[in-house]
């Protein structure tokens, strides 16, 4: 079902009281119940990092109902780290870079897809800035490998292409996407690793679809859509703190700069247990959200667990691939 705009507008209006909280972590437009969803039942979902000590919330949003759940993120950033020639999506990535800086297999994620540029010719993989950036260090031209590289040792033949461009909120507080592209020098094919070729955009998920995912670490995992139009809070340690936005009155006036970036408009992933275990884990990230027809739906760069056991992510969370398109002026 379709959220009401009703229920949009309505936890548009408590957003900003609430996501000012710092136990909050999130909150988006989703099904009460993920043990028994019904996509019909539709509420304000509000995230926090401990049921023990919920803040103070509001009754209710604008007559909509308010449910709490204890959940949390981080980026996820083992595997397969075979080459793929031609390179297709759903693979092993990483940044040159990281070899010289004592990162060798700490920075690796996964290049979600081979897309095409609105402007410029050739094929471009699609993966996070987090994993293909990583930090303000970036710069266009940075030689991408794939399959990534472990303690220095490159493979023959493992030059993918360059950086080329990046979308995320590097020194702001908040943004819709954590993206970035590398334009690719080898041959290429518009696939997904073991799903074969996508099948354009999908930009209409709503809560209770079925959706999958192929990454680097996990593989191909299946999962639901429990929640659309979230915002939350996601830690990026290698980028530099930065002030949360004014507060609304009646919130101390000063909170210090921290690493959390504000994630808009996002969608949120359930994992379909016991189909999969998980649905993303780390080195995942940079995999796209698929239909059950290949349409790619969102980014994936997040995930997440109801007891903030990292062993046990549940959750993911992915940005829109519309706002992905835009932002790097791409087509998937």
């Amino acid at each position: 079902m379709t959220p009401p705009p009703e229920l949009i507008a309505a936890k548009e209006a408590v957003e900003a009281v609430v996501f000012a909280l710092p136990e909050v972590t999130g909150i988006d437009v989703g099904v009460r119940d993920e043990e028994q969803p019904d996509a019909d039942d539709l509420v304000v979902r509000v995230f926090v990092q401990d049921l023990g000590a919920v803040p103070e919330l509001p009754g209710d949003a604008q007559g909509f109902p308010i449910v709490v759940l204890q959940r949390s993120f981080r980026p996820a950033g083992l595997p397969d780290t075979a080459m793929y020639r031609p390179v297709v999506g759903g693979v092993s990535v990483m940044n040159e870079r990281w070899l010289h800086a004592g990162r060798a297999g700490g920075s690796s994620g996964t290049l979600g897809a081979v897309v095409r540029h609105r402007i410029e010719p050739g094929w471009y993989g699609l993966g996070n800035h987090h994993v293909l950036c990583g930090d303000l260090n970036r710069a266009q031209g940075q030689e991408i490998l794939q399959p990534e590289t472990f303690f220095g040792a490159r493979h023959d033949g493992d030059h993918l292409g360059v950086l080329s461009n990046w979308a995320f909120p590097e020194t702001t507080k908040s943004g819709r996407v954590d993206a970035a592209l590398c334009a690719i020098d080898v041959d290429a094919a518009q696939e997904i690793a073991e799903l074969g070729a996508t099948a354009g955009p999908n930009y209409l998920l709503v809560p209770g679809d079925i959706v999958h995912k192929r990454g680097r670490t996990t593989g191909l995992t299946h999962g639901w859509v429990s929640g659309t139009n979230g915002s939350h809070k996601v830690p990026y340690p290698d980028l530099p703190p930065v002030a949360p936005p004014p507060l609304v009155p009646g919130f101390p006036p000063d909170r210090p700069a921290d690493i959390l970036r504000y994630m808009t408009g996002q969608i949120q992933v359930h994992v379909d247990f016991p189909q999969s275990i998980t649905f993303l884990e780390s080195g995942d990230s940079g995999s796209v959200l698929l239909d059950p027809d290949n349409r790619i739906a969102g980014l994936l760069y997040a995930s997440g667990d109801w007891d903030n056991d990292p062993a046990a992510p549940t959750y993911a969370l992915a940005n829109p691939i519309a706002d992905v398109e835009d932002q790097l002026n791409i087509s998937v």
